[in-house]
This record gives C-alpha cells, structure tokens and sequence, in this order.
C-alpha cells in the first residue's frame, strides 16, 4: 500500500561493501533504525472560519521493529497542542477537540507491519481501532454541532467510513506513516539535490481540481525515511490562505 507510487524518488543505495550504484537503476536506502525511540512532529498552519490563523501540533512516538514477521512500526500520540483558547461548554475548547479527533497522548496506540519492500501491509486489531476511531469522529462531530461550528467535512466523512473496507481503513489509519516512508527504497529522481549533511531535497507537486499541493521533503539517504517536509496545499478559492504543514522526524 507505498501511496504515491508514480513519484520517483532519492538516494543512493549503496550495497554492503561495495559502492554506490551509478545510472538510471540507483535506489535510495531502507534502513530504519531498529528499537530506536523517534520522535514525529507535525504542525498544521491553518485559517479559521472568521479569517484568524491557527495552529495545531500532533506528536507521535514512533519504533520500528523487526520480528519472526518481519518490519513493523509502533507508534502513539505522544501530545496535541493547539494555540486556540479552550474554554466554554466540555468538550467544545480547541485542545479537547484535538483529543476527541485523535486520542488523549498514551491513549491510542497503533502496530503497523510492513512488508518487504516497506510498503505498509497491514495494521494489528484493525476492527478494534477503527471502531474506536469513527467512535472519536462521532464525539467529535457531536461537539462541534453543540457548539454551533457544525463541520460539514466531518459530517460527509461520518458517511463515508461506514462503508470502507480493510484497504481504506488502514490507509486512513496510517495516513501519517506515508510522508515518513515515501522514498525509502525507491528509485531516485532525477532532480534530487543532495546536501553535505546526508539529507536529500525533493520538490512535488499536484495539481488536481483546483487544488495545489507543494511539497518540500527532506530524506535521510542512509536510512531512507524522512527527515522534514515542507508542505502547502492552495485551493483556487482561496489563494491567499495556504494551509501548510512542517513534518520533522527525529531521534528522542
């Protein structure tokens, strides 16, 4: 399930004792760092519906591992912050939303494998944390219509997570996953620009339906995950209110 499989991606691979492939067959690395604590940082900039900027940051916990099945990512929300007041009636303050959206911090804990080429294969006890995420979207809808910012992009999603199978659940559920395995092991494009610091930038970009999204990443080449993304995504109606959003990966 590698999301955005026609984008081609980075780095050198370079075989064990031997040097770095030249031509158009070179693959960047795959080699995550087992058992090692990592730390993912992504900070929504958005605009609010009364024309105010707001800002909201979801931190996970993250360890790879392999065992007798192979590779496989633990990971769990280890804080939500938000720069919006709280208060008003339970459950309707800008944090508390946060946490019926995504789960309090040590709450909610997900084990995704991967399979051998480290595209993501499947998720363990799906049924039970997909029950409990629309559960959370549900609350979530609740209390925004209780306090009069009824969201009708949560409403039309409600509808729609009924009826997904296996493959849109776990593709849902892992959605933060993808960006930081996006070029591990895949062919490196042509316009990579590699720095002295080991890191490889690369520039996308898609447009579709009046939407524009931009993306700056910034790959390890010795472990083939990612390090930073820059990223902004511009809807023609509204060309002057991005919203963006900074990705960074790192040890604890």
């Amino acid at each position: 399930m590698r999301s955005g499989a026609a984008i081609l991606p980075l780095a050198l691979y370079v075989a064990a004792g031997g040097p770095a492939h030249a031509g158009p067959a070179r693959v960047i690395a795959c080699d995550p760092p087992l058992d090692r604590p990592l730390r993912l940082i992504v900070t929504q900039h958005m605009w609010l519906a009364d024309g105010s900027a707001a800002t909201a940051t979801v931190t996970r916990d993250l360890r790879f591992l392999r065992d007798g099945q192979g590779m496989a990512v633990e990971a769990a929300i280890a804080g939500l912050e938000t720069d919006q007041p709280d208060g008003g009636p339970a459950g309707s303050g800008a944090r508390e939303r946060m946490v019926l959206a995504y789960g309090a911090p040590g709450e909610v804990r997900i084990r995704v494998r991967l399979d051998a080429a480290m595209a993501i294969r499947d998720v363990h006890s799906l049924d039970l944390l997909w029950q409990d995420f629309r559960h959370r979207q549900a609350r979530l809808d609740a209390s925004m219509a209780q306090g009069g910012k009824p969201n009708l992009r949560t409403d039309a999603m409600l509808r729609s997570l009924a009826t997904m199978g296996d493959a849109e659940r776990i593709g849902i559920l892992t959605a933060f996953l993808k960006p930081v395995l996006r070029y591990c092991g895949t062919l490196t494009p042509s316009d990579a620009v590699p720095s002295p610091d080991g890191l490889l930038h690369i520039l996308t970009r898609a447009d579709s339906a009046g939407v524009s999204d931009v993306g700056t990443y910034r790959v390890d080449g010795r472990t083939g995950l990612l390090r930073a993304l820059e990223r902004s995504i511009t809807l023609a109606s509204s060309p002057l209110r991005p919203l963006r959003e900074d990705w960074l990966l790192q040890p604890q």
